[in-house]
């Protein structure tokens, strides 16, 4: 019997949808999907049938607004509040009180009704009664429990290769073909991908326009623009632990040879390069203006310069030219 399944017992994400729709656009089988995001087959195959649109076909963004209805309609006939109005009525006198900024928490009411826990009273003004916010202590605002951590470890993270790991040729910048990357956002949904030589300053450039599923167009960029050079030219990424970088595991499974290492948290020396050139990038594309209508012939015009810049840490060589058959103009 084969075990390639995963079963997490999770809900699929905005991000899960997103690699569903580029697969089946692609042509790509249900169960090679379940590989790739881990799940089990028939969790895509009844993704598939209950999220598609009108037209029949399926795509991450009707499938995400489908999907939040159902779970805020779910089990609506066996909620205590929503139907009982007296119940719902009694309970907001009892958080507004005599002050317009409320007067009993959900823990003193539900602890003084004795009908269930507090628990189900901040559900209620969650998913029915969301402007009674301003009526809960802190305005419903989740409390971190002292001595616990601010930001809930990413799963993806787990299994990633870390920086001290890394060869020393990598460290030593003997070589062309081991990058530094990460991304320059510039607004919500557009964001530019750079990927830098460590050796020879030699930037890559794609304008990714993701949204919610930056992670996979990222994925696909580094694919697209790495596989054209040969093995020798492509031989290891070493990113920020970004999102935008949680598929790198497809990302070396599609390009062979290559090898993605991760800094670690909150350490942009260890990325020294890519951090400078993106200083460089920004000098065009600044932060605080406006940039939808960015296009990639933009990008690439500006990543010419700086390829053919000549730079004193290189002893005035430009980056094209250390890094070698880059361009038209070798």
């Amino acid at each position: 019997m084969c075990h390639t399944q995963h079963t997490k017992r999770t809900h699929l994400t905005q991000e899960n949808r997103m690699v569903i729709e580029a697969l089946r656009e692609k042509g790509t089988t249900i169960r090679a999907i379940a590989v790739i995001i881990e799940v089990h087959y028939s969790t895509v195959s009844r993704e598939l049938s209950r999220n598609r649109g009108s037209s029949g076909l399926y795509t991450a963004k009707f499938a995400q607004k489908a999907c939040r209805l159902r779970r805020l309609r779910a089990k609506y006939d066996k909620r205590k509040i929503e139907n009982d109005p007296v119940l719902a009525h009694t309970i907001e006198e009892l958080l507004q009180g005599k002050h317009s900024r409320g007067d009993w928490s959900p823990a003193v009411i539900a602890h003084t009704l004795g009908l269930f826990c507090h628990q189900t009273i901040y559900t209620w003004v969650r998913q029915s009664r969301p402007d009674l916010r301003r009526l809960l202590p802190r305005c419903g605002k989740y409390r971190r429990s002292y001595g616990s951590s601010k930001r809930p470890s990413r799963g993806w993270t787990t299994k990633i290769r870390s920086i001290t790991t890394r060869p020393q040729a990598v460290t030593d910048r003997t070589t062309v073909g081991h990058y530094e990357g990460d991304t320059v956002v510039l607004n919500r949904s557009n964001a530019i991908l750079t990927v830098v030589d460590r050796k020879s300053k030699f930037l890559i450039a794609e304008l990714i326009n993701g949204g919610v599923g930056i992670a996979y167009a990222v994925h696909e960029a580094l694919v697209t623009r790495l596989s054209v050079f040969p093995p020798t030219l492509r031989k290891s990424l070493t990113p920020d632990r970004g999102g935008e970088f949680a598929y790198w595991d497809m990302t070396e499974t599609e390009i062979p040879g290559f090898t993605i290492y991760f800094a670690h948290p909150h350490s942009p020396w260890e990325r020294g390069t890519n951090e400078h050139t993106n200083g460089l990038l920004r000098r065009y594309f600044p932060k605080g203006e406006k940039h939808d209508t960015i296009t990639q012939a933009q990008v690439t015009e500006v990543v010419w310069m700086i390829n053919h810049r000549p730079r004193k840490s290189l002893n005035w060589k430009t980056p094209c030219m250390v890094f070698g058959g880059c361009c038209s103009s070798n």
